[in-house]
């Protein structure tokens, strides 16, 4: 990284498998309920998409895929607090420098 800022590659390369995740999970829960709206809950107390939730045993593809979206934005969360913890650590290394 130059300065700091990120490039149109980064930002790629950040963004594809959250996508891919998205299309992945579009594509495997489309047919499991065609008529109803992909992202409603009903009233439903279950997490996932149309109160599917993440049961491997019962809807293998549309878990591994919310299970890769969540992975995906954890890393880029980790991603995001280790530059900060970094340039943290830079500070309070030069100020005991100065000391």
């Amino acid at each position: 990284m130059l300065g700091g800022r990120r490039n149109w590659v980064q930002v790629l390369s950040n963004g594809i498998m959250g996508c891919a995740a998205c299309f992945g999970l579009f594509w495997t829960t489309r047919e499991l309920l065609p008529n109803e709206s992909l992202f409603s809950n009903h009233g439903s107390t279950s997490w996932g998409v149309d109160g599917i939730g993440v049961s491997f045993a019962e809807h293998y593809w549309p878990s591994f895929w919310i299970c890769a979206l969540v992975a995906h934005y954890a890393c880029c969360n980790g991603d995001t607090w280790a530059s900060e913890v970094r340039s943290l650590a830079r500070l309070l290394l030069l100020s005991q420098v100065s000391d």
